[in-house]
């Protein structure tokens, strides 16, 4: 068939209205992009202020912050994996072992809760051993121990409302009919050790990441304050753009647990593609703003912050931006393909290659450079940048091979006899 100018915009069209393409991806995924995207903006918001206060609170913030985000993450990550449960359960048809698989998940969550506040006292002597100076010391202590018991009253009211509108949907009469959400309540061993198993390594998956980027972080305090606010700064920039990233990779998850559940692997591979297609168009618009407007980007920040302090924090976060501009693309990879190994089951191989690449390719380079080398914060940068891209390539690779599509993470159905062969008459085979 000739080429014409009109054929991108019928494949579009077509891949927008077809099984797992655009519509139906975009369908999951925008209420997921509407919570991750508002999570984002608060603390967003809350470092705006912090970097009017002063050059050490917008520096203190982030270490305190990932630090606490590196205990949370792997309750989060365990517990999360609910989603690919209810998923395959909700694909396979069998609704009623929904409310009970969610369940599992809280009773993870109370325990990560309980774990927190245990840790609380330990902030002090924590921030201490990490060596940050000793202004920036006293003000991540502070704020770790704020975000253990709930980030300010704003955010603890918001996260209070969110949790009782959630709560209010799963107890509906309506849901627990169909899928028992008030009835599963009961502790099932053999289903929370699934969960653990299956859930628990993309637990470990995500703490890892997570840790990973905490040491580069601590790593960069060492170098200044004004590196360690430059960066916190970027970093908080690039959640914005990131955080709907993580919706539309929760969205692609999800889609995939229900295809295989429904034993369609094809469409599952499908709107894995459609979902890195829409990923890789929206990150795109972000990386030419990072690289051509940084300063319209840094201008929350620069409004009511003391300019003296403030000037060489710019000069140096519109420099970072343009290494976020990079990755940001390769991010995408990560993120999406990633998404799609967890709505399989492949978590334990999302968990070796990040353990892998966590510690060979950014904790112990970026120590190397900046202990033994002395090398500086560009430096520490391009590492964290080559290291997002080859763990973007790594789960490509992993996605393309294909084995997920075997997987599966809900127990099998058992079939269901009659429990006695229907009367035949006997006339019709009696010779």
């Amino acid at each position: 068939m000739p080429f014409t100018v009109h054929s991108p915009f019928k494949a579009l069209k077509k891949r927008w209205h077809s099984n797992a393409g655009y519509h139906e991806v975009l369908k999951v995924a925008i209420p997921l992009i509407l919570s991750t995207t508002a999570w984002s903006i608060q603390h967003v918001v809350d470092r705006i202020f912090l970097t009017w206060y002063s050059s050490d609170a917008i520096a203190a913030s982030v270490p305190a912050g990932i630090l606490n985000f590196t205990v949370m993450s792997l309750f989060i990550g365990t517990a999360g994996y609910v989603s690919t449960f209810v998923a395959q359960y909700y694909g396979a048809e069998r609704d009623h072992r929904i409310g009970p698989v969610i369940w599992q998940g809280v009773y993870i969550a109370c325990i990560g809760a309980a774990v927190h506040l245990i840790i609380i006292p330990a902030a002090g002597p924590l921030f201490r051993f990490i060596g940050h100076s000793s202004s920036v010391q006293r003000l991540e202590a502070d704020y770790f121990k704020v975000l253990c018991a709930g980030a300010g009253l704003a955010t603890v009211l918001s996260g209070c409302f969110s949790f009782t509108c959630y709560l209010i949907m799963i107890l509906q009469t309506c849901h627990n009919n169909r899928f028992h959400t008030r009835s599963g309540w009961r502790i099932d061993i053999a289903l929370f050790k699934r969960l653990i198993r299956f859930g628990l390594p993309g637990g470990i998956q995500f703490f890892l990441d997570v840790a990973g980027f905490s040491v580069f972080i601590l790593l960069i305090g060492r170098i200044s304050t004004a590196s360690l606010a430059a960066t916190n700064i970027a970093l908080n920039i690039n959640s914005l753009a990131f955080m709907p990233m993580i919706g539309c990779g929760i969205a692609v998850s999800i889609l995939v647990g229900q295809y295989l559940g429904k034993n369609k692997p094809d469409c599952a591979e499908k709107c894995v593609y459609s979902g890195f297609y829409i990923t890789i168009a929206y990150i795109s618009v972000w990386t030419i703003v990072y690289i051509a407007l940084p300063h319209m980007l840094l201008l929350p920040y620069q409004l009511m912050a003391r300019q003296a302090d403030f000037r060489q924090i710019r000069d140096l976060a519109v420099i970072l931006l343009r290494f976020v501009a990079v990755y940001s693309l390769f991010d995408t990879m990560n993120i999406i393909f990633a998404s799609a190994l967890k709505g399989a089951g492949d978590t334990r191989y999302i968990m070796y290659m990040l353990g892998l690449f966590s510690i060979c390719g950014l904790v112990i380079p970026s120590y190397i450079a900046l202990e033994i080398l002395h090398r500086g914060i560009l430096t520490l940068w391009t590492i964290v940048t080559a290291y997002i891209i080859l763990l973007g390539f790594s789960f490509l690779l992993r996605f393309i091979k294909g084995p997920w599509k075997s997987m599966r993470v809900i127990e099998e159905s058992v079939p269901v006899f009659p429990t006695r062969m229907p009367d035949i008459p006997g006339s019709e085979f009696e010779v």
